[in-house]
């Protein structure tokens, strides 16, 4: 079963210092903390922590419930303040995230994690290809879509059909900034 619940005083500090840029449009009040039972690639089994916008938090326990069901594994669930709001730090952990209050790599535009309604999942074993760069870049080994790997996320993969089922965008989809295969997005954006 999920749990949810609200930052502690301490989480909330931690993610004031390390996880909100300044203007972030997420106060960190909004937040919300979801307990997720899951199970790693090797199988073994962990509770995951994703911090989320509040509004958000229904639709990704239903999300993650569905996705729990296809024994979709997942390497590992920490938030971004564990790796001080470093993105690239969280990637090449494959760590699987929600709210980081950054821009898009390269841009002045809030990312949709800025808004707490955006997910990344096994970011190590679903690369994201940009401009002939790999991000993380020890996930090049796993650019080729084809190879048997229980977590590589593919157009046809029940949890691609799952965020999609509730008006999720796969940046699998993506083809002007390249493919982010780990990426899956809210369009609307949650208010706060």
């Amino acid at each position: 079963m999920i749990i949810t619940r609200p930052l502690s005083q301490r989480e909330a500090e931690q993610t004031e210092q390390f996880c909100r840029k300044q203007n972030c449009p997420t106060e960190t009040a909004h937040l919300t903390v979801l307990m997720i039972p899951l199970t790693d690639i090797s199988g073994c089994n962990f509770m995951g922590q994703l911090v989320t916008h509040t509004n958000m938090a229904a639709e990704l326990v239903t999300i993650f419930e569905s996705i729990r069901k296809t024994e979709y594994p997942i390497e590992r669930m920490k938030p971004l303040t564990v790796y001080y709001g470093d993105d690239d730090m969280s990637m090449a952990d494959n760590n699987s995230s929600c709210f980081n209050g950054r821009l898009v790599k390269g841009t002045e535009r809030w990312s949709y994690h800025a808004f707490g309604q955006a997910v990344d999942l096994n970011p190590l074993t679903n690369p994201w290809m940009c401009g002939g760069h790999v991000y993380p870049p020890a996930g090049r080994a796993f650019m080729d879509r084809s190879q048997m790997h229980p977590a590589i996320l593919r157009a046809d993969s029940p949890v691609v059909r799952i965020f999609k089922a509730h008006g999720w965008e796969w940046g699998g989809d993506w083809q002007e900034q390249g493919p982010d295969y780990h990426h899956f997005q809210k369009p609307t954006q949650a208010t706060n």
